[in-house]
């Protein structure tokens, strides 16, 4: 009689539980310790040994040790090197060296190949220019002396019907009506005000459509994490040859932002910000933000984006974040 312990099959008795291992359906167990089983090790096999597990006898096999150091090849991986392999027979682990030849392990897309002599373990590497990174219509592979090389295509080229590529992606920038698109877009016409900015998802590239006249507006909070480095920072490309970027800020803990620029313009809630103008390639604006009276440089960012002069229908694509 046992008091307390887990119990698979139970009887209560004057307090405590009486219990009784076995089956589900009321059988007895074939064991309750590895001794019980031992006349279930009948294979001769020293690395097999009968053992008790949930109260039934099965077998368990011995590796690891001197006399038994594997079951299988998969036993033997410590002899896995580039050219050679561990192959186990009778227990024991051995070493075979591949034939000579490409490696039976390869790196896909790293411009070369690891040859095996035959003889040694060790491969050496053979320059292969065919076997180049993954290509897309926005990005080429190559391979260079220095090893595979993946560049962006011009932002702007075609990458299929009304789609550019942008920062190495494929776009979507087709409107609707390519004689006057600057009411579309996400949240039009609601985004044309700063107080009701469109939710912008930082480092992601998008498209958006603007006129001469129509302002985009965009809003996301700028946290100042750890091992950040605290700098707006954009990237844009547009069929308008020239782009108003603005940045507005709005300190967490107050004040007039600084940095950016000397003079800076007012903007929506209270924020205070810069503008920058130029042409969509060349205009990167960036800004080292500096909240006043405190280490904390977090605050809510505003950004407005414009075409001024532009045509009825101008497409930009832009990036960036804090």
């Amino acid at each position: 009689m046992v008091c307390g312990l887990s119990v698979v099959i139970a009887v209560v008795v004057s307090g405590c539980v009486t219990t009784t291992v076995g089956s589900s359906n009321g059988d007895p167990p074939q064991c309750t310790a590895d001794t019980d089983c031992a006349g279930f090790d009948t294979d001769q096999d020293l690395c097999t040994t009968a053992a008790c597990v949930g109260g039934n006898c099965t077998q368990r096999l011995i590796k690891n040790t001197t006399e038994c150091q594997c079951q299988s090849d998969a036993d033997c991986t410590y002899y896995e090197k580039d050219c050679s392999r561990g192959t186990c027979t009778g227990h024991e682990c051995a070493e075979k060296i591949e034939p000579a030849g490409p490696a039976p392990k390869q790196e896909a897309g790293d411009c070369s190949v690891l040859m095996c002599d035959g003889t040694s373990v060790v491969a050496t590497k053979k320059d292969d220019p065919t076997d180049l990174p993954p290509s897309t219509p926005c990005i080429v592979a190559t391979c260079e002396a220095s090893g595979p090389k993946q560049t962006s295509v011009a932002d702007g080229t075609s990458c299929g019907d009304g789609s550019v590529c942008f920062v190495g992606s494929c776009l979507a920038c087709k409107p609707t009506n390519a004689e006057s698109c600057g009411s579309e877009g996400g949240d039009e016409p609601k985004n044309n005000a700063g107080t009701t900015a469109s939710s912008f998802a930082q480092e992601t590239p998008f498209c958006a459509f603007s006129s001469g006249t129509d302002i985009d507006w965009y809003t996301f909070f700028a946290k100042d994490a750890d091992f950040s480095h605290d700098v707006f920072s954009f990237k844009l490309w547009s069929t308008a040859p020239s782009i108003e970027v603005c940045i507005y800020v709005s300190c967490e803990k107050g004040g007039i932002p600084e940095g950016g620029c000397t003079t800076k313009v007012p903007g929506p809630n209270g924020s205070q910000g810069c503008c920058w103008t130029g042409a969509p390639s060349t205009l990167q604006p960036t800004w080292d933000l500096d909240c006043p009276g405190t280490t904390e440089d977090s605050g809510t960012a505003y950004v407005s984006v414009r075409a001024p002069g532009g045509d009825a229908c101008e497409t930009y694509a832009m990036t960036g974040g804090y």
